[in-house]
Protein backbone atom coordinates (compact mmCIF):
# COMPACT_ATOMS: atom_id res chain seq x y z
CA UNK A 1 0.00 0.00 0.00
CA UNK A 2 1.39 3.39 -0.99
CA UNK A 3 1.52 6.42 1.33
CA UNK A 4 1.98 9.92 -0.05
CA UNK A 5 3.00 12.97 1.95
CA UNK A 6 2.62 16.56 0.77
CA UNK A 7 3.57 19.96 2.11
CA UNK A 8 1.30 22.94 1.54
CA UNK A 9 1.83 26.69 1.85
CA UNK A 10 -0.20 28.55 4.51
CA UNK A 11 -2.63 29.91 1.90
CA UNK A 12 -3.07 26.43 0.37
CA UNK A 13 -3.63 25.04 3.85
CA UNK A 14 -6.36 27.62 4.51
CA UNK A 15 -8.07 26.73 1.23
CA UNK A 16 -7.86 23.01 2.00
CA UNK A 17 -9.27 23.48 5.51
CA UNK A 18 -12.14 25.57 4.12
CA UNK A 19 -13.08 22.84 1.64
CA UNK A 20 -12.69 20.04 4.18
CA UNK A 21 -14.96 21.77 6.68
CA UNK A 22 -17.61 22.39 4.01
CA UNK A 23 -17.54 18.82 2.67
CA UNK A 24 -16.93 16.97 5.93
CA UNK A 25 -13.65 15.46 4.72
CA UNK A 26 -10.47 15.16 6.71
CA UNK A 27 -7.51 16.78 4.89
CA UNK A 28 -6.04 13.35 4.07
CA UNK A 29 -9.41 12.08 2.79
CA UNK A 30 -9.78 15.14 0.56
CA UNK A 31 -6.26 14.65 -0.78
CA UNK A 32 -6.97 10.98 -1.55
CA UNK A 33 -10.33 11.77 -3.14
CA UNK A 34 -8.94 14.59 -5.31
CA UNK A 35 -5.93 12.56 -6.43
CA UNK A 36 -8.01 9.51 -7.38
CA UNK A 37 -10.48 11.71 -9.22
CA UNK A 38 -7.65 13.32 -11.20
CA UNK A 39 -6.01 9.97 -11.97
CA UNK A 40 -9.33 8.50 -13.12
CA UNK A 41 -9.95 11.46 -15.44
CA UNK A 42 -6.37 11.41 -16.71
CA UNK A 43 -6.64 7.73 -17.59
CA UNK A 44 -10.00 8.26 -19.28
CA UNK A 45 -11.96 6.39 -16.64
CA UNK A 46 -9.79 3.24 -16.84
CA UNK A 47 -8.77 3.62 -13.20
CA UNK A 48 -10.95 2.94 -10.18
CA UNK A 49 -12.97 6.07 -9.65
CA UNK A 50 -13.27 7.40 -6.13
CA UNK A 51 -16.56 6.98 -4.32
CA UNK A 52 -18.93 9.84 -5.26
CA UNK A 53 -18.79 11.34 -1.76
CA UNK A 54 -20.60 14.63 -2.57
CA UNK A 55 -23.58 12.74 -4.03
CA UNK A 56 -23.60 10.33 -1.07
CA UNK A 57 -23.63 13.28 1.33
CA UNK A 58 -26.49 14.89 -0.61
CA UNK A 59 -28.46 11.62 -0.51
CA UNK A 60 -27.72 11.21 3.19
CA UNK A 61 -28.97 14.73 3.92
CA UNK A 62 -32.10 14.11 1.87
CA UNK A 63 -32.82 10.93 3.85
CA UNK A 64 -32.13 12.86 7.06
CA UNK A 65 -34.71 15.51 6.18
CA UNK A 66 -37.32 12.75 5.75
CA UNK A 67 -36.97 11.66 9.39
CA UNK A 68 -39.96 12.41 11.63
CA UNK A 69 -39.66 14.36 14.92
CA UNK A 70 -38.78 11.98 17.74
CA UNK A 71 -37.28 9.41 15.37
CA UNK A 72 -33.80 8.07 16.18
CA UNK A 73 -31.22 7.03 13.62
CA UNK A 74 -27.58 6.18 12.96
CA UNK A 75 -25.52 7.25 9.97
CA UNK A 76 -25.68 3.88 8.22
CA UNK A 77 -29.49 4.07 8.11
CA UNK A 78 -29.22 7.22 5.99
CA UNK A 79 -26.95 5.74 3.28
CA UNK A 80 -28.39 3.08 0.95
CA UNK A 81 -25.03 1.57 -0.07
CA UNK A 82 -23.38 1.62 3.39
CA UNK A 83 -22.19 -1.99 3.28
CA UNK A 84 -20.36 -1.36 -0.02
CA UNK A 85 -18.33 1.61 1.24
CA UNK A 86 -14.74 1.58 2.46
CA UNK A 87 -13.96 2.35 6.08
CA UNK A 88 -12.56 5.73 5.02
CA UNK A 89 -15.72 6.63 3.09
CA UNK A 90 -17.84 5.66 6.09
CA UNK A 91 -15.72 7.92 8.30
CA UNK A 92 -16.16 10.84 5.89
CA UNK A 93 -19.93 10.40 5.88
CA UNK A 94 -20.03 10.03 9.66
CA UNK A 95 -18.05 13.22 10.14
CA UNK A 96 -20.21 15.08 7.61
CA UNK A 97 -23.35 14.03 9.50
CA UNK A 98 -21.84 14.96 12.88
CA UNK A 99 -20.84 18.39 11.55
CA UNK A 100 -24.32 18.96 10.10
CA UNK A 101 -26.00 17.97 13.37
CA UNK A 102 -23.67 20.21 15.37
CA UNK A 103 -24.76 23.14 13.18
CA UNK A 104 -28.47 22.22 13.19
CA UNK A 105 -29.54 24.69 15.91
CA UNK A 106 -31.18 21.96 17.96
CA UNK A 107 -33.17 20.31 15.18
CA UNK A 108 -31.11 17.16 15.77
CA UNK A 109 -29.21 15.96 18.82
CA UNK A 110 -27.10 13.09 20.06
CA UNK A 111 -29.36 10.54 21.69
CA UNK A 112 -26.94 7.82 22.76
CA UNK A 113 -24.57 5.19 21.42
CA UNK A 114 -24.72 1.53 20.46
CA UNK A 115 -22.53 -1.10 22.12
CA UNK A 116 -20.13 -0.67 19.20
CA UNK A 117 -19.90 3.07 20.04
CA UNK A 118 -21.92 4.18 17.00
CA UNK A 119 -23.62 7.49 17.77
CA UNK A 120 -27.41 7.45 17.80
CA UNK A 121 -29.04 10.74 16.83
CA UNK A 122 -32.58 12.03 17.30
CA UNK A 123 -34.66 14.47 15.28
CA UNK A 124 -36.12 16.92 17.79
CA UNK A 125 -38.50 18.91 15.57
Amino acid sequence: MMTLACTYSPSEENDILTVTSELGFSPSALQRYALLLYVSQYLGGRSTSPTPIPSLIASMMSNLSNKQPGETFIVSSLVNSWDQLSRGDKMILSKALAAHIAQSSGQYSKYGATRQKVTIYKKNY
